[in-house]
């Protein structure tokens, strides 16, 4: 908790205003501009922080489209990978407390932006990308993930069921994605 995550508005005298990502570390006297990914850039948000604060996720314009990000203090802003094949479009929502996992969702289509599934990013650098499926029946897999617990083992979020409505999920290696209400009921 001794870091906010987020976003400010900045304009420089004769430029048109961006919307950074930005940092505020408790107890410090200012909000730091976290920087941009490549390209025209001008729109990018934080939306997650690890409990050090030393892991910072988010989203934001680059020069392939919209695009997750990760963020540390030793690297600075660098790019989530998209899906193998698919068009760039991806966010990252969350980060797991000790900063191993990154959270979110990423398009999967190679022809446009729009097929959106839950993704998990793991390893050294967030380069390895873990797609977290659907709801069981649901005609494709359009989701999205929220956030994990301390380690990333268990990941929440939303998801479509079999009659296009969306749902609360629960997701882990053993059961894959399950509707939150049906964990709820079978389980406690």
């Amino acid at each position: 908790g001794l870091v906010v995550v987020g976003a400010g508005l900045s304009k420089t005298l004769f430029g048109d205003p961006e919307l950074d990502a930005a940092r505020w570390p408790g107890g410090g006297t200012s909000i730091s501009d976290l920087g941009d990914l490549s390209g025209p850039a001008s729109v990018s948000f934080a939306r997650g922080v690890s409990e050090t604060g030393s892991i910072i996720v988010g989203e934001g314009d680059s020069s392939s489209g919209n695009q997750g990000w990760w963020w540390a203090s030793a690297g600075g802003l660098q790019a989530l990978p998209g899906v193998a094949g698919a068009m760039i479009r991806s966010g990252a929502q969350a980060v797991s407390s000790d900063g191993g996992t990154v959270v979110g969702f990423a398009n999967t289509s190679p022809t446009g932006t729009g097929t959106l599934e839950a993704v998990r990013w793991t390893g050294a650098g967030f380069t390895s990308v873990s797609l977290l499926g659907g709801l069981l029946g649901a005609p494709s897999p359009s989701s999205n993930a929220l956030a994990a617990n301390s380690d990333g083992t268990r990941i929440v979020g939303w998801a479509r069921n079999d009659v296009a409505q969306d749902r609360a999920f629960l997701w882990d290696e053993t059961n894959d994605m399950r509707e939150l209400s049906f964990v709820l009921e079978t389980e406690y």
